[in-house]
């Protein structure tokens, strides 16, 4: 395959949303990093034989993974703007967070919010798969997407990734006891705590900028462990503490309850915040599509709960 460097760079750098999209497909993926629920638009393209893997990404690789990581993201404000002026009527969402929010290859809440009969909002996401709360923080796109728009509402979706690259610290090793809280060790709790400090910066940096703003946060629904041996994210730290049969998903479980335990907790006294219950809004577990993400049909039912809290409260910061 002859690959014209150029013409792509060009292509990329375009002006034209068609060009840039079919470019994108036709010469780029969606390729998982090896840190947990990140991805970049890699090429698709083969390395030249004779090159080395790691010579041709310094040489070439990196290069156009960033150019197509920055033309996907203008291809998403494009979108919002052409929306945006079909559609001025509707109120307008900034999503902010992870790949609930923003997943590349699957239809995920900020999709189910915009094209599903019933939310009717404009969304414009600033999320972005593999996000920490760190790096939103940091960022602040939402910031600026807040003052570039009138916003009705911000919906913010984060948290899940910095409990993945912690997730090490949190099961007993070969615990002999049937009660799930037995086998987690206090360091759950400590970081679930260092995040929701960091949660309420950002939603304090939200109220900054607009201090009346309707702030909507949901936890997470239970995110499901793979059988001894086959986990992609998760499984490996059940398997390594020893977890089999039923265990793994009560301990998983378990987890997840306390993690939406601490964000209620510690948005309760923020005003204008509106924390969503997730929890069992997908029932079967043939709608998950690996174990932390529903496939679309379940991030369906996922945003009809958000959504209805999305309605809610925009209806009621019109009124006021």
């Amino acid at each position: 395959m002859s690959v014209r460097l150029e013409e792509i760079r060009a292509r990329l750098l375009s002006p034209d949303e068609e060009v840039v999209e079919d470019t994108l497909r036709e010469h780029f993926t969606p390729v998982r990093r090896q840190t947990p629920l990140t991805f970049d638009w890699c090429p698709a393209w083969p390395v030249p034989p004779n090159e080395e893997h790691e010579d041709w990404l310094h040489r070439v690789g990196w290069e156009f993974i960033a150019l197509a990581n920055r033309a996907e993201r203008r291809v998403r404000n494009w979108k919002f703007r052409r929306r945006l002026q079909r559609r001025p009527g509707r109120p307008v969402v900034v999503c902010e967070g992870d790949s609930w929010v923003a997943h590349p290859l699957l239809e995920d809440i900020a999709d189910h919010l915009f094209d599903d009969d019933g939310h009717d909002f404009n969304i414009w996401s600033k999320g972005a798969a593999g996000d920490l709360l760190a790096d939103i923080e940091h960022a602040a796109e939402h910031e600026t997407a807040l003052a570039e728009v009138e916003a009705s509402a911000m919906l913010l979706s984060a948290g899940g990734n910095d409990l993945l690259t912690h997730f090490g610290e949190f099961l007993i090793e070969d615990a002999q006891t049937d009660d799930p809280a037995q086998r987690i060790t206090p360091q759950v709790d400590v970081r679930m705590a260092e995040l929701m400090c960091g949660l309420r910066r950002l939603v304090q940096g939200v109220h900054a900028v607009d201090p009346a703003l309707p702030v909507v946060v949901h936890g997470y629904d239970y995110l499901q462990v793979a059988d001894f041996g086959r986990g992609r994210f998760l499984g490996e730290f059940f398997d390594r503490a020893g977890l089999r049969g039923p265990d793994r998903q009560a301990t998983l479980t378990h987890i997840v309850d306390r993690y939406n335990e601490h964000v209620q907790a510690a948005l309760a006294d923020l005003p204008c915040v509106h924390y969503v219950n997730v929890r069992g809004a997908v029932e079967d577990r043939d709608d998950w599509f690996d174990e932390i993400h529903p496939k679309g049909r379940g991030f369906r039912e996922v945003t009809e709960r958000i959504g209805a809290v999305l309605r809610e409260v925009v209806v009621a910061a019109r009124r006021s």
